[in-house]
């Protein structure tokens, strides 16, 4: 009798660890990790502002101004001409420049007092104004001619 208690004690040694190990699972660790990514913003005013550009036009002269604009609308108006009356053929017109050359978008070759071309800046830029004589003025003629230009600018 002794001899299947022991037994008995033996079995229970040795099946106390495997007992163990049954019964409810470990509950998984479940680690979070959080990120916070912080962006700025970064807030553009605009203003208006106008350019004033005169100038004197002879025989096949074309005149070009360079200005620098934030996106919005570009005007670009004939605002004087002398003399003002028996005038030849005046071109005035509106482009892009790229540092050497302007590349008209919108223009007119019958420029009056008050005419104007109108553009849109899609993207902060450098852009130019032309004014020319369209079909050669005789010799010796001399227009005088003034330009105003409206467009948006960064605030200071």
């Amino acid at each position: 009798m002794i001899r299947s208690v022991c037994r008995a004690c033996l079995l229970a040694l040795i099946l106390a660890p495997l007992v163990a190990g049954c019964g409810s699972p470990a509950s998984p660790t479940v680690t979070t990790t959080t990120t916070t990514t912080t962006t700025s913003t970064t807030t553009t005013s605009t203003t208006t502002a106008t350019e004033t550009y005169s100038g004197t036009l002879v025989a096949n002269a074309k005149d070009t101004y360079v200005f620098a604009a934030t996106p919005g609308s570009i005007t670009v108006t004939m605002a004087a001409l002398a003399p003002t009356t028996l005038l030849p053929a005046i071109g005035m017109g509106l482009g892009i420049w790229d540092g050497t050359t302007c590349t008209l978008v919108s223009s007119t070759t019958a420029a009056q007092v008050s005419t104007q071309v109108v553009g849109t800046a899609s993207l902060a830029s450098n852009f130019c104004v032309q004014v020319w004589d369209v079909s050669g003025f005789a010799p010796g003629y001399v227009q005088n001619y003034q330009v105003t230009v409206l467009h948006y600018k960064l605030a200071s």
